[in-house]
């Protein structure tokens, strides 16, 4: 198995921090990761989704960006992992391990409530990414 891969990163955003140590870590053999991430302007409301799926060696697999013009942010941290583990199923990857930044959807896709406690799309959303599971 490939070793992890690490990255520093300069954060010029707050002069208090020089840099971060990110890495990213290979998942377990037989196993492909996939990574997701979305983002949202509260000014016009777009969205945006992303996000890479790698084997057990770190290789690149697939990627995938897109947008929408409305929604929150949540929506959006929520489409990308169903997008994501869409093209993993497309791909035959069954063993996938996720990762997101956003602990509030890990909280709702645990959450052993029906999806239909949810409602609207957030609601739908949790219920298709269960339904990839």
């Amino acid at each position: 198995m490939q070793e992890d891969i690490h990255l520093q990163v300069a954060l010029d955003t707050d002069p208090s921090f020089s840099s971060a140590a990110l890495w990213w870590s290979c998942p377990p053999a037989s196993f492909s990761k996939l990574n997701v991430d979305g983002s949202f302007n509260p000014v016009s409301r777009a969205m945006g989704i992303g996000g890479v799926l790698r084997d057990s060696d770190g290789h690149w697999i697939r990627g995938f960006s897109d947008h929408r013009a409305y929604g929150n942010i949540l929506e959006a941290k929520l489409l990308a992992l169903q997008v994501g583990l869409q093209y993993a199923w497309e791909q035959n990857h069954r063993y996938i391990l996720c990762e997101t930044d956003s602990l509030e959807v890990i909280h709702l896709l645990k959450d052993e409530r029906p999806c239909s406690s949810s409602t609207g799309v957030i609601g739908l959303l949790l219920g298709q990414i269960k339904a990839l599971l």
